[in-house]
């Protein structure tokens, strides 16, 4: 049987309400600021914890600016796994976040 587990404060599992992670597509026009504010509209409304995730071309060279337009989750597969020494990509990142959100 799975076990629940917290997200944002929130209790997620079997005997809970559900908690749904949804992509906005193209619905903010590529404007990460605008999907920012959609996000936190939809938090604002349902009174739930939202993630902005970008899934795609973020890198130590540009995670902090994907970072200061409001994103807080990251995907960065080719950008770790495309070669080289993926612990100094990882630290290049976190280091990166680090210098816009205080913590990586």
């Amino acid at each position: 049987m799975p076990r629940a587990i917290d997200i944002g404060g929130r209790r997620i599992g079997p005997g809970h309400p559900a908690f749904i992670i949804a992509e906005a597509g193209v619905n903010h026009n590529g404007s990460l600021a605008l999907a920012r504010k959609l996000v936190d509209a939809a938090m604002e409304l349902t009174g739930r914890s939202i993630l902005l995730e970008v899934d795609g071309g973020v890198k130590a060279d540009n995670i902090e600016s994907i970072a200061a337009a409001g994103a807080d989750t990251f995907v960065a597969g080719s950008a770790i796994f495309g070669g080289g020494d993926y612990r100094a990509k990882i630290a290049a990142m976190r280091a990166a976040l680090a210098r816009t959100t205080g913590s990586a």
